[in-house]
């Protein structure tokens, strides 16, 4: 069992996470897991920085209402000869899952921990707990090797938990500052959707404005496929996700195609775009499927991955929301002219007639298709799927 110390208002207590002896043989197995990483994040390397960025609409609007943040320039890590240094000082850095869950959010908070261990020995990383309340609320879980190691290659949220509370009233932006200043953070991380990053770039916008030395990053998390753009290809959690949505469709279909009388509809989510609908149709061939919109390098394997961030202005966009136009990160739709849907509708006349149903099976965790990338991004970056 792991424990640590947890603030709670000001009052530590311990806290148990999850118990490794009863895990099941194949969580046991995953934890030690080896997993790829890019090779730049392997070797030293500096950080490059790319063109200024814009907005993804409304620039001029954008650019009043984040007057300290537009026009960043996106970044890339560039390897370099020089040898592995250690960071010249030790920092704080602060990490919050905020929304939906997705697979993968564990191991970006364990990669986080490992870099700091490894990069800057004698950082410490903050979990805020229940999401952003616990920046607003100051509950907070000192990180340690012990804490972290049951959630290594886990799913859930479970190891500081999730929440849907924003910071946007001028009260909440305060309690965030008062934590901040509290833990002399050098970093806050936010772990979140399109919502959730909106947040992280208006919580960014607030701390430069008040000359703090908190930097707020935003890590891309969606399973609906919907926060991505040029700079962001995809997001973690989509892939897996229709993966084993893909597996359950499979099912269904050899239970069709064995009874031979029976007609089954599946409905996924998703929200407003149709990106896991298109996804798991390309890896399973369905007779019908419907698309809501009609009524990096990361195609290489992981270590060939480039490492790099966009400036989260680049992402956004003005809406009208709940009677008032606000900055948002605008959502990604299916494309109708795009590579994936295109190669969707050259089939589906043919699905629709005959028997071309794919069972792909669960997910592998190694060994053939453990590392396949989805049919979506393959097109999307110009591969054939």
């Amino acid at each position: 069992m792991s424990t640590a110390a947890v603030a709670n208002g000001g009052n530590a207590k311990a806290a148990a996470g999850r118990l490794v002896s009863i895990y099941s043989e194949v969580q046991s197995s995953r934890i030690d897991h080896p997993l790829p990483l890019p090779s730049v994040l392997r070797s030293p390397f500096k950080v490059g920085d790319g063109p200024k960025s814009s907005a993804a609409g409304n620039p001029d609007e954008i650019a009043k209402l984040f007057p300290n943040l537009f026009g960043q320039p996106s970044a890339t890590l560039v390897p370099t000869a020089a040898p592995p240094s250690e960071m010249s000082q030790k920092v704080k850095i602060g990490v919050v899952l905020s929304g939906g869950q997705a697979p993968g959010g564990h191991n970006v908070i364990c990669g986080m921990f490992d870099y700091l261990q490894d990069r800057a020995k004698g950082s410490t990383l903050f979990g805020f707990k229940g999401g952003p309340a616990g920046i607003m609320r100051g509950k907070y879980v000192e990180l340690t090797a012990d804490y972290v190691y049951p959630y290594r290659n886990q799913g859930g949220f479970d190891m500081i938990r999730s929440g849907r509370d924003k910071i946007e009233t001028p009260e909440q932006f305060k309690q965030a500052e008062e934590t901040a200043l509290r833990l002399d953070l050098d970093g806050l991380v936010v772990i979140g959707g399109d919502d959730s990053n909106t947040n992280a770039c208006l919580l960014a916008e607030n701390f430069r404005s008040k000359n703090m030395k908190t930097r707020v990053i935003g890590c891309p998390k969606t399973i609906d496929g919907d926060l991505k753009c040029k700079e962001v290809p995809t997001s973690f959690g989509f892939d897996t996700a229709c993966k084993i949505y893909s597996e359950m469709i499979g099912n269904v279909m050899v239970d069709a195609r064995s009874t031979g009388k029976y007609y089954h509809f599946v409905r996924l989510m998703g929200r407003a775009a149709s990106h896991i609908t298109l996804e798991c149709a390309l890896q399973t061939h369905p007779n019908v499927t419907i698309i809501g919109e009609e009524v990096g390098n990361l195609a290489a394997p992981v270590e060939e991955w480039t490492v790099g961030g966009t400036a989260l202005t680049s992402l956004m966009d003005v809406e009208r929301r709940h009677g008032k136009f606000k900055p948002v990160i605008k959502k990604a739709m299916v494309e109708l002219e795009g590579a994936p849907f295109k190669k969707f509708a050259s089939m589906r006349d043919e699905w629709a007639i005959k028997n071309r149903y794919i069972s792909p099976g669960p997910i592998q965790f190694s060994g053939p298709a453990s590392n396949d990338i989805n049919h979506t991004l393959l097109l999307e970056l110009g591969a054939q799927a």
